[in-house]
């Protein structure tokens, strides 16, 4: 394909998802262009830990190894109190290479920027810095990004990735008609350093947690002989996130500061505050989570956000750079990819799907992370005194008890699955109950033609299916093998009179189970419709054997009428649960086949001369149906 063909993805932003975006997009015949706001990336911020999930990205695009063979991989995982008793250690670090593909390890934010900025270079994918967004204006077929000093950028796509004051984001906000929210103080304040590294740290490179009264220390070696140490404090003054790197001067009295309030905390403190060979000083920020229609624009659907831009967080977990590069991994392989028989553009239609998949898969994990990040901070400088501390070490202590357990919760906070499993397939986007849950996308161009398919070669038999069951249950002979002929006097199209009056129970049923397991859930809603049916079917056993014909079939009516409560619940289930909407409705029509034939085998379990047992033959049909 012509590279004037390939459609063109402006990324607004290069920090670590904007180039890590761009070479994957680039891989599926993408032609990215990054605009950075800074005129020259410099010496900025303190470091970033790298968890596998996020190296396994990074060697999506070849970056791995660069970050991992600079670096001292982990060895062990530590809490201790600022006394320096160890609160718990875990040596499962040192086998995550095998079982993950990929060590952790902290690196330098400067490191990381500049090694991804020359990726981009040798990739020849253009990169223009000093480039502040000022506007965008969505077209039918296309997108237009405007910087402050006026220059146009057009592309098919754009992807905000400006970090947590994204001006992408508060675009998109305005286009849904909504008021940019302000990054939210978290209340907590961190001064983090550089300095060499301390001879009691140098045994097993690792990531130590100190926990004090109202403050926390962590620290991590980001080369052979350096380490990253940021200390966490409480501050109701809210600074601003500058990441401005104090002057010699301030340097002085920010030590001098700190010696004076750790002096009683145990090694390695006093020796990284002393060593500081550089020291900055921010506020930590995060913002409300935006509900995934949010994530991208409402009109003509060709902007997303990723990273911070989407779901900012405070550092606390060391997720923040990783899940941004979960973000790239799974906006790239939900776009499709374009070669020599490609189209040359993607449609609005199949833009608006990618993104609305893609915000619903990464929205629910992003949220929860960014609410334990912040949890985490406020249980780190836990306020009250050193009772209070002490209350807090224990139940940190607790948490270290089960290795297994302390391996799982690992395994939950970085979304990984053991190193069998191939990411260029599948990755981890959810785990629940500690289940770990994978799911699968695929070009959409790719799924088009599969659901094609689909659509010629098995929904019609469906139907006929459905025409079938629905003609055996509608006609005379039923009556017969239930005997309503000589039991009710019914005849000709009288059956089918009476069995119209189950159907309108199909819609009272479905929106009073649909209302109700939204506002109460599924499982207070299953209890009240097993007991009621429960107490409906006992009834009904109790009431068969009587010579009373008029109360018999009226139990009868009460027992049909609760099995038609079970489909609506059924039916609400899928309809709540399953996404897309393709998925979901194909799946009601299964449904509804499969109890469609129930009740064709059901009917024909008795022949005419058997006496009826409706309570047999309708919980054949039930459990044919769940």
């Amino acid at each position: 394909m012509n590279a004037d063909m390939e459609p063109k993805v402006l990324i607004i932003g290069c920090g670590v998802a904007g180039p890590v975006i761009a070479l994957l997009l680039k891989k599926k015949g993408y032609t990215p262009v990054v605009l950075e706001k800074v005129r020259e990336l410099g010496d900025a911020g303190a470091s970033l830990m790298m968890m596998p999930n996020g190296l396994k990205i990074l060697a999506l695009v070849g970056l791995a190894d660069v970050v991992t063979q600079q670096v001292p991989h982990l060895g062990e995982l530590r809490d201790q109190t600022y006394t320096g008793k160890t609160i718990g250690v875990s040596y499962n670090p040192v086998k995550w290479q095998s079982k993950y593909s990929q060590p952790a390890c902290g690196i330098k934010r400067t490191t990381l920027n500049l090694t991804l900025k020359n990726a981009l270079i040798d990739a020849d994918i253009e990169v223009h810095e000093g480039w502040k967004l000022k506007t965008i204006l969505e077209k039918e077929d296309g997108v237009v990004a405007i910087s402050e000093d006026g220059k146009r950028m057009e592309g098919s796509i754009l992807i905000g990735c400006d970090g947590i004051k994204a001006m992408s984001r508060a675009l998109l906000l305005k286009e849904h008609q909504i008021q940019p929210e302000e990054a939210a103080y978290t209340g907590l304040m961190q001064t983090a350093g550089m300095s060499p590294t301390p001879l009691s740290l140098q045994k097993r490179p690792g990531l130590l947690n100190l926990y004090g009264p109202g403050a926390h220390l962590i620290c991590y070696p980001v080369t052979a002989t350096t380490t990253s140490w940021a200390i966490t404090k409480r501050d109701l003054t809210e600074a601003q996130e500058t990441w401005k790197i104090c002057s010699p001067a301030e340097m002085i009295l920010e030590q001098d500061s700190l010696l004076e309030d750790f002096k009683d905390w145990s090694s390695p403190a006093l020796e990284l505050i002393r060593g500081a060979e550089r020291i900055i000083k921010y506020g930590l920020y995060d913002r409300p989570h935006l509900e995934p229609k949010l994530w991208y624009s409402p009109k003509r659907g060709r902007c997303v956000l990723i990273g911070d831009a989407a779901h900012p967080t405070s550092p606390h977990l060391g997720q923040g750079a990783n899940q941004a590069l979960e973000d790239c991994y799974h906006l790239s392989q939900m776009l499709p990819t374009f070669d020599h028989e490609s189209d040359a553009d993607i449609s609005v239609e199949d833009l608006q799907r990618v993104f609305n998949q893609f915000s619903i898969l990464r929205q629910p994990r992003t949220a929860a992370l960014v609410k334990g990040a912040r949890a985490q901070g406020s249980m780190r400088v836990i306020s009250g005194g050193i009772a209070a501390c002490e209350e807090r070490d224990k139940v940190l202590s607790k948490g270290w008890e089960d290795e297994a357990a302390v391996e799982v919760n690992f395994q939950e906070t970085s979304s990984l699955l053991p190193h069998s499993t191939r990411l260029r397939r599948v990755l981890v986007v959810d785990i629940k109950n500690s289940d770990i849950d994978i799911t699968i996308f695929v070009d959409p161009v790719i799924e088009k033609r599969a659901l094609a398919k689909f659509d010629k070669f098995l929904l019609p038999q469906m139907a006929i299916l459905v025409l079938i069951a629905y003609l055996d249950r509608s006609n005379i002979r039923n009556a017969k093998v239930f005997r309503f002929e000589a039991g009710a006097g019914l005849s000709r199209n009288q059956f089918n009179t009476v069995s119209t009056v189950f159907y309108p129970t199909y819609i009272v049923f479905d929106v009073f189970w649909v209302v109700a397991t939204k506002r109460f859930g599924a499982d207070k809603t299953l209890a009240v419709a097993l007991t009621g049916w429960g107490t409906i079917t006992l009834g009904y056993a109790i009431v068969i054997g009587t010579a009373n014909i008029a109360a018999g079939y009226f139990a009868m009516f009460l027992v049909a009428s609760s099995i038609y409560i079970f489909n609506c619940l059924v039916l609400t289930w899928i309809s709540i649960n399953l996404a897309p909407d393709y998925k979901r409705s194909v799946s009601i029509l299964i449904f509804m086949s499969v109890a469609n034939v129930s009740g064709v085998l059901s009917s024909n379990i008795y022949p005419a001369t058997d006496a009826p047992r409706y309570i047999i033959r309708n919980s054949v049909s039930l459990a044919c149906r769940e």
